[in-house]
């Protein structure tokens, strides 16, 4: 599916304001839809990979990504930073769900595969902790300015949308310990409400109502709208999300490294 101009264009800005290419790369073993590896270290230019897709989300998606660059490097350098997990992060998810009580421990699975497991719900809640809250900064940003991808936006969101409500099934609530469990749905029912905010359709949040997941999202959607939206407030926001996620000290910040 050929790419809409706007989407060059992005690409082109993100080269013009960071210095630094955007490359893109189809990728069918792709877990998400879209990802970006910034340029840095020995990294020498800005990785776009995506799965191929048969509707019109790939525009957005990769406009998307490019947000994130731009935001970044909209910030001076002293204030550019990565995002990781710790040690005492780690340690805790392994404890949570290697432990004599966790879900996992009851499958029968060997040690070495829990901590696999464990390790996989960690890195997928960080980037979760990371990527949605300054993601609906984006997000917000293309609805307001850029008419011309609202459609491919509206495809994006509602297969995103559609995506998370997979979560919910009894299997993976069984299996995830709830200190993991309660901060991604709360995550994920804040941005249901958020998308049923902007596009005036109470539906796209309906898999939330009624339930702890609903208020936890409203209470990080609260969150969201008193933090100043500027890219400067970014850390500040994701820092607010994880202090009422009990999730302070799962994640550090490490200053970003120019190649």
């Amino acid at each position: 599916m050929p790419l809409q101009s706007i989407t060059r264009e992005f690409l082109d800005l993100v080269e013009k304001e960071t210095g630094y290419p955007a490359k893109l790369l189809e990728d069918p073993s792709l877990e998400t839809l879209c990802t970006v590896r910034m340029a840095g270290g020995t990294v020498p230019a800005h990785f776009i990979r995506y799965k191929p897709t048969r509707d019109e989300s790939l525009d957005y998606l990769i406009c998307y990504q490019c947000g994130f660059v731009l935001r970044l490097f909209e910030s001076p350098p002293e204030q550019r930073f990565s995002f990781g997990s710790t040690v005492q992060g780690e340690k805790e998810v392994i404890r949570l769900a290697a432990g004599p009580d966790s879900k996992l421990a009851t499958l029968g699975l060997p040690k070495d595969q829990v901590e696999h497991l464990a390790g996989t719900m960690l890195d997928g809640l960080m980037a979760h902790l990371r990527s949605i809250p300054i993601g609906m900064r984006i997000a917000a940003w293309i609805l307001a300015k850029y008419p011309q991808l609202h459609a491919s936006q509206r495809a994006a969101v509602l297969s995103e949308l559609d995506g998370a409500k997979l979560a919910l099934q009894p299997p993976i609530r069984e299996m995830t310990p709830d200190r993991l469990y309660r901060p991604a749905m709360a995550i994920n029912a804040a941005y249901a409400q958020f998308w049923a905010d902007q596009y005036g359709t109470s539906e796209l949040a309906a898999p939330y109502r009624f339930s702890e997941h609903e208020s936890d999202g409203q209470a990080l959607l609260r969150i969201w709208r008193e933090v100043p939206a500027d890219p400067s407030h970014d850390r500040q926001l994701v820092d607010r999300w994880a202090e009422k996620l009990q999730l302070t000290g799962w994640y550090a910040w490490v200053p970003y490294v120019a190649p």
